[in-house]
């Protein structure tokens, strides 16, 4: 089964349906997951100039029943507040995390209308969670149980029941934290 996710770059990527093919100065070419939206991300381009590669065009391959999308945490308060499209979330935004959403509504009509399985994963946590400052850790509280911030980004949440409808629960998943081995399982 090939996974996609929604997740930083890795070193030796694994077969991914949303892939980048790059450059390095060497002139060897690598494999990665990233999506259009990274490409044409300042960020994204300023960490390739850091590792000295170039972007080269590559077609993700099509995606069929044996695949899988995951997800990750793309709820309102992973991406930064905005007065118009996210005016209650951002508590512990990524930067240009906003970007990637148009792009991940494209992958999860893909995978759903190929027939592939959908899972989506959400940080949830309660009020007082030993990880947020008032309590001594290092974040800031974001995902609290029930809050919009918890919420998945609305037009991820659109698509998820697009795709929820078409597919049904044999084939769309959605887990709150990190999946356990029960995700997968009906």
């Amino acid at each position: 089964m090939r996974t996609t996710a929604t997740a930083p770059p890795l070193t030796n990527p694994p077969s991914t349906c949303c892939v980048t093919l790059t450059r390095s100065l060497r002139g060897s070419l690598c494999l990665r997951p990233f999506s259009s939206a990274a490409v044409g991300s300042p960020l994204f381009q300023e960490w390739l100039h850091l590792i000295g590669e170039e972007v080269v065009d590559a077609k993700p391959a099509p995606m069929g029943p044996d695949d899988a999308l995951i997800v990750i945490d793309m709820q309102r308060d992973f991406v930064p507040g905005d007065p118009l499209t996210n005016p209650s979330g951002g508590r512990f935004g990524v930067a240009e995390g906003d970007h990637i959403c148009p792009e991940i509504v494209q992958l999860i009509d893909a995978a759903a209308s190929a027939g592939a399985t959908v899972g989506a994963t959400r940080d949830y946590h309660p009020h007082d969670h030993m990880s947020f400052v008032p309590q001594g850790g290092p974040f800031p509280p974001h995902c609290v149980q029930g809050t919009v911030g918890a919420r998945f980004m609305p037009q991820i949440a659109a698509s998820l029941a697009r795709a929820l409808a078409h597919g049904g629960l044999e084939r769309v998943r959605i887990a709150f934290k990190v999946p356990a081995p029960a995700f997968w399982s009906p």
